[in-house]
């Protein structure tokens, strides 16, 4: 499977601009939420419709005020089957917020959102805690990143040096929510945008997909923090089509939406 590589191109002078939805890159969610359901099915599966997931990224209870959660991730993820390609639109949303609870309603007004922006019928969401995206990163045994100097943030936790680091699911979050207020957005960015050639280094250019029943064995903590509509036919042809389809380009976008306060319905 085709992928940029940060080493690559930070020497080539790149920026893709990616947002924290990388996080929720949703090749992972596909192998380690659904994977002990369909093992049995794996072979006599086949994808031939392009699928469009909207990806949302729910913050923690206590890192917003009291009786509110946040979206602090929103992201189209579309696996295109004739192009071979998996394209990530990252939607910027200003101040998507909800109550105590993510109510349906509220997740219809965000794929209505989606939809509009791109001429697609998006029928699929895939919610994911933070804890989730920790458990998914602990589950694949951390991934590794490569950084061009130290970096130390105390109070996160991190204390990384020039060269490879090691980082468990916590680690992985903190240093792809960071934001350095003495950079710009894109410095986020492309931490963000390292989060996710890891991701897929580990799952899969080293060929993890072959150990993923070792690799889930305590992955059932993820089971409650998602939530999903996306059918298990949907989830079995799409691992068995990235198992048999290795070649896969992966292309980012960006988008910038602003919800005005008459159509804010997530407050």
């Amino acid at each position: 499977m085709s992928k940029d590589n940060p080493k690559k191109d930070s020497k080539k002078k790149l920026l893709i601009a990616v947002i924290i939805a990388i996080l929720l890159l949703i090749i992972g969610f596909y192998l380690y939420y659904f994977y002990p359901q369909i093992v049995p099915g794996l072979a006599s599966t086949s994808l031939k419709e392009d699928v469009h997931v909207l990806v949302i990224g729910i913050d923690d209870l206590e890192s917003v005020n009291k009786g509110e959660i946040s979206a602090d991730t929103v992201i189209l993820a579309e696996l295109l089957v004739e192009n071979n390609e998996i394209k990530l639109t990252n939607i910027v949303v200003e101040d998507c917020s909800f109550g105590e609870t993510v109510e349906q309603e509220e997740i219809e007004d965000l794929m209505s959102l989606a939809g509009d922006i791109v001429p697609i019928d998006l029928n699929y969401y895939f919610a994911l805690s933070y804890q989730g995206f920790i458990n998914l990163i602990d589950n694949l045994g951390g991934i590794v990143i490569t950084r061009e100097e130290e970096l130390n943030v105390p109070d996160l936790g991190l204390s990384l040096k020039e060269g490879n680091n090691q980082l468990s699911g916590e680690e992985a979050l903190n240093y792809a929510r960071w934001y350095d207020y003495t950079k710009d957005e894109e410095d986020r960015i492309k931490r963000q945008q390292e989060i996710l050639s890891a991701i897929i280094d580990k799952v899969l250019v080293n060929k993890s997909l072959k150990d993923i029943p070792q690799l889930f064995t305590t992955a059932v903590d993820t089971l409650k923090t998602v939530d999903t509509n996306v059918e298990y036919t949907t989830v079995t042809n799409i691992i068995n089509h990235l198992m048999n389809n290795e070649n896969q380009k992966i292309s980012y976008n960006i988008v910038y939406e602003e919800i005005s306060e008459e159509d804010n319905n997530f407050q």
